[in-house]
């Protein structure tokens, strides 16, 4: 069974989603939690929060109904009840979060690298087996990480996402072009290349555009555009711009001080 997505491209072109564990991709800022948003909403799906509430300026997430925010309680758990539920899609946003917290959740366990695999190895298979015999579809949304020592770059927990028993689809999310109007950002531009669906190899690229009145889902998205593209210099707790302007102590601080600047961001990202 074929989940839609909503985006009348991809739906046309692949049928929709495939039942089970879809793996999506990305470096910050890529789309990869509005594309998580849009499978929502498309189905009345929830989505997991595991770093907070999204800050995604989209309306019809204001409702409480499909946003579920994590306390400690295992992800796995909480997302096979909603499936068990009825649920035809559930997000889980994002993997780096809910590795934390399907940790915390087990707190007779011996926290290890290897124990921590065993645990989301093991809610993984949970969620692509009860998605799969219901039809429905569990996205997991993950983050890109840079491996210094082999260097290389790919996906948190690439054991795991690269597992086909367990992560039946796989889906690399890239940044497209960026839309201004009236001076405010208005939409997204996406690029997912779909690398495998329900074990059939698919390396295919479709790009599209996705109304995004509220700018980025996360702030820390768009304070690591900022240095990206160079109009942030990170120096220890404080970022400084181009004009010798700081930003922070911390995360918090800075996005406060920089979400004023999103165009001048933008306009350096679409100069590239």
């Amino acid at each position: 069974m074929l989940v839609l997505t909503g985006l009348a491209r991809i739906d046309r072109h692949l049928g929709g989603l495939p039942e089970g564990v879809t793996h999506v991709y990305g470096p910050p800022g890529s789309g990869k939690s509005l594309f998580g948003l849009q499978v929502v909403k498309a189905n009345d799906g929830i989505v997991i929060c595991t770093t907070g509430m999204p800050d995604s300026g989209l309306p019809w997430l204001t409702s409480s109904e499909a946003v579920v925010p994590c306390s400690g309680e295992s992800i796995a758990d909480i997302g096979c009840g909603l499936l068990r539920s009825g649920c035809k899609v559930v997000v889980v946003d994002s993997l780096p979060g809910m590795v934390s917290t399907e940790v915390t959740s087990k707190p007779i366990m011996q926290v290890s690298g290897a124990a921590t695999q065993r645990l989301i190895y093991h809610s993984l298979s949970e969620l692509n087996a009860v998605s799969t015999a219901r039809g429905a579809t569990v996205l997991i949304i993950n983050e890109i990480r840079v491996d210094i020592e082999n260097h290389r770059v790919g996906p948190y927990m690439p054991h795991i996402t690269r597992d086909r028993t367990i992560v039946r689809n796989s889906i690399s999310c890239k940044r497209g072009s960026y839309t201004t109007a009236f001076g405010e950002l208005k939409s997204v531009g996406i690029s997912l290349h779909f690398e495998w669906l329900a074990n059939r190899l698919i390396d295919d690229t479709l790009e599209f555009t996705v109304g995004y009145p509220g700018g980025f889902s996360v702030g820390r998205d768009l304070l690591l555009l900022a240095e990206d593209v160079g109009y942030l210099e990170r120096c220890g707790a404080y970022w400084r711009d181009r004009n010798g302007q700081t930003y922070g102590p911390g995360f918090d601080n800075a996005i406060a001080g920089i979400t004023p600047l999103t165009q001048e961001i933008m306009r350096a990202e679409n100069s590239r």
